[in-house]
């Protein structure tokens, strides 16, 4: 799971992502808000933790911008202001846990568990009636399954969530493998054609299609590419 730590304490930050690496997690760290904001729209994470004391950017109004444009990643606010009309108002204008400062590790860590085990398939991950199955890794089509492994899996998660519009090749490519994985162009062609053949055992009508030198996108399967 790929966590977001929105924080401009550097020490708090620094802290924070050492505790939740140790426990599994992969984190990227950004220290204002407008990194924040852009951070979330980027899609890459399972979960945001933001606090809302930020510079250029306040930690609510990313929250707002961020439902406003129908993102739905899980978002547990930090913040100092812990009276219940605080805690209210962030859970109001969106967010999924509100945890006041301080807090201690155990506790922070119980609370992204139990929004991620909540977490359901957004629209984001079902087009046309083929379904992304988040827990279990799977694509399903009219009742038919067939399983994914992870990178296909994150490759599949990127085009689901852009509903048939063009995911740019160098951005999908940054999306499932980083910066920091080897990677080449016939490694991740195995992988999408890997994934058109799976679509096929399910019998689903649509296939990863690509617009040359462009990048890929889902379609009804009528024509080769």
């Amino acid at each position: 799971m790929k966590l977001l730590l929105v924080e401009d304490e550097r020490d708090l930050s620094n802290a924070l992502s050492a505790i939740l690496k140790m426990n599994g997690y992969e984190v990227d760290q950004v220290f204002d808000g407008e990194e924040g904001l852009k951070s979330i729209n980027s899609k890459l994470y399972d979960a945001v933790i933001l606090d809302l004391m930020l510079p250029k950017l306040g930690g609510m109004d990313v929250l707002k911008s961020a439902r406003e444009s129908k993102n739905n990643v899980p978002i547990i606010i930090l913040s100092a202001k812990g009276e219940i009309d605080d805690k209210v108002n962030g859970l109001n204008s969106g967010a999924d846990d509100y945890l006041a400062k301080p807090f201690s590790s155990k506790e922070l860590l119980a609370r992204i568990k139990n929004i991620l085990s909540h977490k359901k398939i957004d629209s984001g991950e079902e087009f046309k009636g083929l379904v992304l199955d988040n827990d279990n890794l799977k694509l399903i089509y009219d009742k038919r399954e067939v399983n994914l492994n992870r990178k296909e899996y994150d490759i599949m998660r990127q085009l689901m969530v852009s509903q048939g519009e063009i995911v740019k090749k160098d951005e999908l490519m940054l999306k499932v493998w980083g910066f920091d994985d080897y990677y080449t162009s016939q490694v991740a062609w195995v992988n999408i054609s890997s994934i058109r053949k799976k679509l096929k055992e399910i019998n689903c009508p649509i296939t990863i299609k690509m617009k040359r030198n462009v990048g890929y996108y889902l379609g009804e399967d009528l024509e080769n590419d």
